[in-house]
């Protein structure tokens, strides 16, 4: 997920600077790759951090909200586009991604040091 988000955000910063269709095309190919990781990623954390008997409804719930942003992204994107430019919308979904990362990357950090320190004290 840490990677996928990376990725994903890194590619969003040249999409504001591109000059033609094909270079835009290319990267979003590209984040296309990076965000398709994500999906499957999700889905097994919450399969493997979910009692069985709410693993169903926790996974709706999660596709749930995906469908949900995939409406609302692109109409708040046009709108923000559309009265700050476009650019800005780039700027932002990759501060989005980014922030994702990081507070993915301080979950993992902060739960391999309880891993390690649980394994430490049961030693």
């Amino acid at each position: 997920i840490l990677l996928a988000l990376l990725v994903a955000g890194v590619l969003l910063l040249p999409q504001a600077f591109v000059t033609s269709a094909w270079q835009l095309v290319a990267l979003r190919f590209a984040m296309g790759l990076a965000l398709g990781g994500l999906v499957p990623c999700i889905a097994a954390v919450i399969r493997h951090n979910v009692p069985d008997h709410a693993a169903g409804t926790a996974l709706g719930l999660s596709l749930s909200a995906q469908f949900a942003g995939q409406v609302a992204g692109p109409l708040i994107g046009g709108f923000i586009g559309g009265q700050i430019g476009m650019r800005s919308v780039f700027f932002g979904t990759c501060a989005l991604l980014l922030i994702g990362a990081a507070f993915n990357g301080l979950v993992l950090s902060r739960t391999r040091q309880s891993l390690f320190s649980t394994q430490a004290s049961s030693k």
